[in-house]
């Protein structure tokens, strides 16, 4: 079985092939092509203090064949990040949402402070979700998730995030991998106790 890859680690030589074959890289480039790459590309947008959560969820997804960008890998964006540049900031997010099928927003007790989250649930939103066939229902459409950390109650969902897929423990994320993953991949089988994400998320929802 073909492993996902993080995106973001990868994504300097997505451009190099690019570039390679256009001659203007424009920074509205839609990137079309690898959107319907061969595998889904999962965008994790997520409050800094909760990245130890969101790179286990990240090589859960890996191992389930998915691809996944998690922008603490970026290194562009990082150091965008530590010369506090919002302008650049802004530039790498929306290249790294241009780059994915999808997006799941992992929420906390923490999320509500952020700044950026909620700009990407709008980008994305914009940049994924509004490509979507208007014909399906909601419980059809995955492009958009939220995933909540064990910490979270039902009360505590924002009302602007109650439009996309809830996945709220682990039986919901394997729900929503099967429903996005290659057809040829198969989920590995864990016990309570070693589930690698059973510290962050609830098992049975």
């Amino acid at each position: 079985m073909e492993k996902g890859i993080n995106r973001a680690s990868e994504i300097y030589k997505i451009k190099d092939l690019i570039r390679s074959a256009f001659t203007i890289f424009p920074d509205d480039y839609n990137d079309t092509k690898l959107k319907n790459g061969s595998k889904p590309c999962v965008f994790l947008s997520h409050k800094n203090e909760d990245k130890e959560a969101c790179l286990k969820i990240g090589k859960y997804l890996e191992e389930a064949g998915i691809d996944y960008y998690l922008d603490i890998y970026d290194k562009e964006l990082q150091y965008a990040a530590e010369k506090n540049d919002p302008i650049k900031i802004t530039h790498h997010i929306k290249e790294g949402i241009r780059l994915s099928s999808h997006m799941i927003v992992v929420i906390s007790e923490k999320t509500i402070n952020s700044q950026w989250v909620p700009f990407e649930i709008g980008y994305g939103h914009a940049s994924i979700v509004d490509k979507t066939d208007k014909n399906l229902k909601n419980d059809q459409i995955f492009d958009l998730a939220f995933l909540a950390l064990k910490e979270i109650s039902d009360l505590s969902i924002p009302d602007f995030l109650k439009i996309a897929f809830p996945i709220r423990g682990i039986k919901s994320l394997n729900e929503y991998i099967e429903k996005i993953k290659p057809d040829e991949v198969e989920l590995k089988k864990y016990y309570t106790s070693d589930h690698p994400l059973e510290k962050n998320l609830s098992w049975d929802k």
